[in-house]
């Protein structure tokens, strides 16, 4: 619901308006400089977007080189198996775990699942998604 960023003061952009702005603009000709600046390994990756404790909402920016960090050790500390082909997507993703369970299987080859809160939710409907997808 946008109207709890506008009772908090946190800057938002609706769908809408992204869209809007973005087919106004020619893509062979960026209007921002900032397109343009290079990235670093301390530059912002992404920003998730939570509520946490307080139901106050604020972003939380996640630098590559945190991401990069995260997925390296993730990789180390418990490597796929050449029989782990699909891996599960069940995280919301206001989580930072998300980040990771979307990214480490894509970047490994894998194939992704994708699960609803409801399955996840259930655990004899989580047990017969995991077994059909074997």
């Amino acid at each position: 619901d946008p109207s709890m960023f506008k009772e908090s003061g946190v800057p938002f952009a609706s769908f809408e308006e992204l869209a809007q702005e973005a087919t106004s603009h020619s893509a062979d000709e960026p209007m921002d400089a900032e397109t343009l600046a290079p990235l670093t390994s301390d530059s912002i990756a992404i920003v998730l977007y939570t509520s946490g404790s307080t139901g106050i909402p604020k972003g939380v920016r996640l630098s590559y080189s945190a991401i990069c960090n995260r997925l390296w050790w993730q990789f180390r500390t418990f490597p796929y198996s050449d029989s782990e082909e699909i891996r599960v997507w069940k995280t919301a993703l206001t989580f930072v775990d998300s980040v990771c369970e979307i990214w480490g299987p894509l970047l490994h080859g894998r194939a992704l699942l994708i699960l609803s809160r409801e399955t996840t939710r259930d655990p004899q409907k989580l047990v017969n998604v995991l077994a059909d997808n074997q």
